[in-house]
């Protein structure tokens, strides 16, 4: 033990030292510093009515909670519609939760935006969104272009087979008179 040798540093003392919580510089930090009230967290709203990023970090922990939660529970429910064999009832059930869900992530992307970056994220953000409805938009045009045409070449091959039907039968009856 006497071969031990113990080296104190005090660099913490110097850096407290330097602070502007021990020597405030006008009389405003010299009364917020030594009032009684507590301080407040970046976690709570600012007096301009502001979300701080962490306390919406926060929430969209608890709502991705409730998301896993939701989830489960519309699975649970589109499986017992299947069960018991009322497949329409299902698929309007999947229908109204990815509608719900689209909506509220779209609410979510502008808040967040608006949060992180103020005036511009919110203006990207509402870019963002506007650009994936315009692609889903245009989705939907081209799906239904290809069903019309689809809808159409199966009219033709009706069409088709029936004339042939039609031509066969007057021949058969031709050949019989």
């Amino acid at each position: 033990m006497a071969d031990v040798r113990y080296i104190v540093e005090f660099k913490a003392v110097d850096e407290l030292s330097n602070s502007t919580e021990s020597n405030p510089s006008d009389d405003t930090e010299k009364g917020r510093v030594l009032s009684k009230e507590p301080r407040p967290t970046q976690e709570t709203a600012s007096k301009d009515g502001n979300i701080s990023k962490k306390a919406f970090a926060k929430f969209l922990t608890v709502y991705a909670g409730y998301q896993i939660i939701n989830d489960i529970y519309s699975r649970v429910q589109t499986t017992q519609a299947i069960g018991r064999g009322d497949n329409l009832q299902a698929v309007m059930q999947s229908e109204r939760n990815a509608l719900t869900n689209k909506f509220v992530n779209m609410g979510l992307t502008l808040v967040g935006g608006a949060v992180i970056g103020g005036l511009p994220g919110l203006a990207l953000a509402g870019a963002s969104q506007v650009y994936s409805l315009a692609r889903e938009a245009i989705n939907i045009g081209i799906q239904n272009q290809l069903r019309i045409e689809q809808i159409q070449a199966q009219r033709h091959v009706a069409n088709n087979d029936q004339e042939r039907f039609i031509r066969n039968q007057t021949t058969e009856e031709i050949r019989q008179w």
